[in-house]
């Protein structure tokens, strides 16, 4: 059954005979629908033009031009092409009924027809039409990400900003495979069911069961489709953030320890989960700069201390201090979690390095921070680790920066 309310659903019934057409609106309207009425192909197409409907149930014989012609001429234009046309005629036979598909037709019902029947075929039709907009627009949304996917690639292969460029577009190709492959395989399967639901339609072997698998599987599937294009659009998201050179949020003036403690509030559900403290310290002023970047900035540094710095279960500190200095503020980002190795510690910055491998980690989490302080910022980001001691990142940003 249709989940939409049926008195928002538009039906246009064509017939030039005066009692069919009628007891058809009649049939439609005791079930809830608008019904709209034209007794020609002429007067359907001035209804058509002045609001298109969701369907349409149209007669074959008609004086002038006749319903096969309507079809035709409703199907080849761009506004209307999409629009499911219902055939209702007493011209049964076998070639008719070809003519009808041929024309463009989705359904055809003899005269006499049960009103029970065409409310079903009318319902079936609006549950299709409906999963076929939803399955185009996740189409849609899938050669979206492919293409931004696609271009931001491109950018970075004609980039010599990165050292690790060849790690990042291996990353990001090895990470978009799954989402990607999921959905092609996903879309592949509707389409396969689209069509043998559609054969059943045109050989009138559908059964009420068979609609409801249907269904069933199209729903289940467009949640694959949906969860995987989340994912991808995620992935895609952090990639943008590494290859732009400029944040467009606009500059402004904020207090420094208000913004910070704005940003550790957002993280609230992370940090309570993790049981770590977090505080900042130090002198606070007023500030001229980018608090959008500011704000990736320490989200970042705080979730790689959550994910990294600590074993499952361990109670960690997180300490911010911030020092003036001149025209300069420093921003010192410590945990006193496990620390990292000499060779981690040098490759901290590349794109898509991580020492959670497998693990779900993208590795670009310490790039963004990179990117975000040297180019947004105008600032510099140092970092400095042992094991078993902890884990600092020091940021210094002008304290009046210019736009």
């Amino acid at each position: 059954m249709i989940d939409e309310d049926k008195s928002q659903i538009d039906i246009l019934v064509v017939d030039d005979i005066k009692t069919s057409l009628f007891v058809l609106v009649d049939i439609l309207l005791l079930d809830g629908y608008q019904a709209r009425q034209a007794s020609s192909a002429d007067i359907a197409l001035q209804l058509i033009a002045a609001s298109s409907p969701d369907i349409i149930l149209l007669d074959v014989n008609m004086p002038g031009v006749d319903g096969f012609q309507l079809c035709r001429q409703l199907k080849n234009n761009p506004q209307t092409e999409d629009v499911p046309v219902i055939f209702i005629s007493s011209l049964n036979d076998s070639d008719n009924i070809v003519l009808g598909f041929e024309a463009g037709a989705v359904d055809f019902i003899s005269k006499p027809y049960n009103p029970k029947e065409v409310l079903a075929r009318v319902n079936t039709h609006l549950v299709i039409k409906r999963m076929t907009i939803s399955l185009k627009d996740k189409t849609e949304q899938v050669k979206v990400s492919l293409e931004q996917t696609a271009g931001l690639q491109s950018q970075l292969f004609a980039s010599e900003k990165m050292a690790s460029l060849g790690r990042a577009v291996a990353g990001i190709a090895h990470e978009l495979n799954t989402p990607m492959g999921l959905c092609v395989t996903a879309t592949s399967y509707l389409m396969e069911k689209h069509n043998q639901v559609k054969k059943s339609f045109r050989d009138n072997t559908l059964t009420s069961a068979g609609m409801s698998t249907f269904v069933d599987d199209v729903d289940e599937t467009l949640d694959v489709i949906m969860t995987s294009m989340q994912r991808s659009t995620e992935m895609v998201n952090n990639f943008k953030m590494v290859a732009v050179d400029v944040s467009s949020e606009k500059l402004r003036s904020f207090t420094l320890h208000d913004y910070l403690s704005r940003v550790i509030n957002s993280l609230t559900p992370e940090i309570r989960k993790a049981r770590h403290i977090v505080e900042v310290v130090g002198d606070d002023l007023l500030i001229d700069s980018y608090p959008g970047a500011l704000s990736q900035v320490i989200t970042n540094i705080i979730m790689n201390a959550i994910i990294h710095a600590y074993d499952k279960g361990q109670k960690g500190h997180i300490l911010i201090r911030t020092v003036l200095d001149g025209s300069n503020v420093h921003i010192n980002c410590s945990d006193d979690g496990k620390g990292m190795t000499t060779e981690s510690l040098k490759k901290v910055f590349e794109a898509y390095y991580t020492t959670r491998d497998g693990e779900g980690g993208s590795g670009l989490g310490t790039s963004i921070i990179q990117q975000l302080v040297t180019e947004t910022l105008q600032g510099q980001v140092s970092c400095s680790s042992e094991l078993g001691a902890g884990t600092m990142f020091t940021i210094t940003l002008p304290v009046h920066l210019s736009a």
